[in-house]
């Protein structure tokens, strides 16, 4: 192909990429149809119309290119290896775009082309052996990494990963010769550490388990994983207390991360129960002998707390309260189990009963503030913050529960300097510092905000120069936007925040739609659903095919009952994205509510068309059939939607059995003992 055709289709490429940024996906896919038709074998072309397609919802015609793209890619390899049978980047390219493909044994080949050719190529040899691995074939991806480390002994990666595969096959003390290889060439390497350490374990050498595992957490102690895996080496060498200390405190570390999310089996849970079922028989042993053993008692009590059973924790510190009732810590663990029962007024009275003992109990006067704050009590709940920090003044934890007591209060000024006081005794709170931003923002305060915002999302030390960068970026709408932008999709659910900022950005450009769509997506959330109309309005008048503005738009026309006006909605943005499954099924809710129960079913029968398995349409069909008196159809769907959920492991995030049993849409046949049996059986958790 000459030059200056290549210049050409890598001008329409580069002009159809810029049309895909900015959404314009019609002439987006003008552009690579065009620039197909002069050089058809351009696998990063058919790439990109793939992408288009998937954008406008054409997914078969999306897929179609992605096959093609995949079938060029590896045609090109082979126009070259015509020219070039002896070109080993060619054959090792080739090798690493069909393992890429998951086409691992084609993968093989290509790399064993490319070994005949330079067989001391170690780089070579580690690919193989990922494609070995991904075929179950371990031995021969083992000895692939072998003939790697046999030109390149020094390489930690090679003899890191041979430890991987073999500790996989159960080849524990092969696996630790490996890792201590690596450790020998690096030795910081915590992932070895780790590796090593649990390798040890399944050997049962649980004291170098514990040593190897100590490395590690001396560098990094929030690794709670292998605060679990020490707590394993402990429990191996019979030292249940201190396995239960690192079981404590990598249950600590990890509920306090926030992007943890907690998966069924919670194995390190069940460790940690074991354990303390295990003391708590102990302490029941002691008792028998001794009934009026207090201090038992006491340690009973603590056991069935942590293990969250707090009304027989209740029962363990009265029988201490009948030997020893002037005992101040008892009425205050007494307290702190009501609490956890949710019983707010009971626990504030057992904190009373604590205080009278000892006034200057810094804890009593801390949970009796956030038992408080429970309550609504607010201006007192701040007061019981302050007794406490008067004896513990560098209790960061007291300073932020304040903090948040007074932005309940809409005290932001009080909100925001009780952060900065978290914040002098613990500079990285990123928590305190995304608050303390929050704050900021409601006081007008915006550089010190974004400033402030900008600490809390970097785990790196920020310097001045990247603050001043940010301070000078808010001189454009699109900096104000962006903020906001991340507020909402960062799950804070910050809206009142994320509003004023919308409000800054829509000051500088009055005619950013993206900003109007994201204000009146946060007023309906808000439910300032008169204005957030209003905001979807302003966006469609300046682009008419903004982005889900249809679609939220007839949201916000349904809480305000105007039902013609939002069916109207959804068609539009059935125009725009005729495959959305959510849209028909909304429509259909609509359909039903103007009392066009026949069209509302073919609604929801549109949705399940382009997703078979999408279950708010089930749902949405069961209670159509529901307002119909249509019980057989009813319960049918009912049923599906429920099982569909199931099925998919949602049942945990989606209750259709609560949510019917709830929904009056299903009053007409809420008599029948079917409907009854199955919306109060119990959920099927599956982990």
């Amino acid at each position: 192909m000459e030059q200056s055709t290549i210049n050409a289709v890598e001008s329409i490429f580069e002009k159809g990429l810029s049309y895909l940024d900015a959404g314009n996906y019609q002439a987006a896919l003008e552009c690579f149809d065009e620039a197909l038709q002069i050089y058809p074998h351009d696998h990063q072309l058919w790439r990109a119309r793939g992408d288009v397609m998937y954008a406008l919802e054409r997914y078969d015609e999306g897929d179609d290119s992605y096959i093609r793209a995949d079938e060029e890619e590896i045609a090109n390899f082979d126009r070259g290896l015509e020219f070039q049978p002896y070109d080993r980047s060619l054959w090792e390219a080739r090798g690493n775009a069909l393992h890429n493909k998951k086409r691992y044994e084609e993968a093989l080949i290509s790399y064993d082309r490319a070994l005949a050719i330079k067989f001391d190529d170690s780089e070579t040899w580690v690919k193989r052996s990922h494609s070995l691995m991904e075929l179950d074939m371990y031995p021969d991806a083992i000895a692939s990494l072998d003939k790697a480390l046999e030109f390149q002994p020094q390489n930690a990666d090679t003899w890191r990963e041979k430890g991987n595969i073999l500790a996989h096959q159960g080849r524990f003390e092969e696996a630790v010769n490996s890792y201590n290889k690596v450790l020998a060439l690096q030795s910081d390497d915590y992932s070895a550490l780790v590796e090593k350490g649990r390798c040890l374990v399944n050997l049962e050498r649980y004291q170098e388990a514990i040593d190897s595992f100590d490395r590690v957490l001396a560098a990094e102690p929030d690794w709670w994983a292998t605060w679990e895996e020490r707590g394993i080496a402990y429990e191996g060498l019979g030292l249940d207390d201190e396995a239960l200390k690192c079981y404590e405190t990598a249950l600590q570390i990890r509920d306090s991360e926030s992007g943890y999310t907690w998966i069924s089996p919670d194995t390190l849970w069940e460790r940690l129960e074991r354990l303390r079922s295990k003391r708590l028989a102990h302490y029941d042993s002691l008792i028998a002998n001794d009934p009026n053993d207090w201090e038992t008692w006491l340690l009973r009590g603590e056991e069935l707390s942590a293990l969250k059973q707090y009304s027989e924790a209740i029962e363990s510190f009265d029988r201490v309260l009948s030997i020893k009732s002037d005992f101040h810590n008892i009425w205050f663990q007494r307290g702190c189990a009501f609490l956890n029962l949710g019983e707010d007024r009971e626990a504030i009275a057992n904190y009373d009963r604590a205080l009278e003992y000892y006034q200057e109990s810094p804890m009593a006067w801390y949970y009796r503030a956030i038992t408080l704050s429970n309550l609504e009590q607010y201006q007192e709940a701040l007061i019981n913050c302050d007794r406490a920090l008067k004896y513990i003044p560098q209790a960061s934890e007291i300073w932020e529960t304040k903090g948040n007591i007074a932005w309940k209060l809409g005290d932001f000024e009080e909100a925001e300097q009780s952060y900065a006081q978290v914040l002098a005794i613990e500079p990285n709170a990123y928590q305190a510092l995304f608050k303390r931003s929050m704050a900021l923002i409601q006081l007008q305060r915006f550089e010190e905000a974004l400033v402030c915002h900008l600490h809390s999302n970097s785990l790196e030390t920020v310097n001045p120069e990247d603050e001043q960068d940010c301070i000078d970026s808010l001189q454009y709408g699109q900096s104000w936007y962006v903020w906001a932008e991340e507020l909402i999709h960062n799950g804070s659910e910050n809206y009142q925040e994320a509003n004023i900022l919308l409000d800054k950005a829509l000051e500088m450009t009055p005619e950013m739609e993206e900003a109007w769509n994201l204000k009146a997506y946060i007023l309906l959330q808000l439910g300032v659903y008169d204005k957030s109309l209003a905001a979807y309005d302003r966006a469609l008048e300046l682009n008419p095919r903004s982005e889900h503005a249809w679609f939220n738009r007839g949201l916000v026309l349904e809480q305000l009952s105007l039902y013609e006006e939002a069916l109207s909605s959804y068609n539009k943005d059935l125009e725009i994205h005729s495959k959305n499954p959510q849209t028909w099924t909304n429509r259909g809710r609509v359909l039903q509510n103007l009392g066009w129960g026949d069209e509302a079913i073919n609604s929801c029968d549109r949705a399940l068309e382009i997703e078979p398995e999408y279950d708010p349409a089930v749902y949405e069909k069961a209670s159509i059939y529901a307002i119909q008196g249509n019980i057989e159809l009813a319960l049918e769907n009912l049923e599906k939607a429920i099982q569909i959920v199931e099925e998919q492991n949602l049942a945990e995030t989606v209750n259709y059995r609560f949510l019917a049993y709830n929904d009056p849409n299903f009053d007409n046949i809420r008599h029948d003992s079917r409907f009854q049996k199955l919306t109060t059986t119990q959920l099927t958790v599956y982990g």
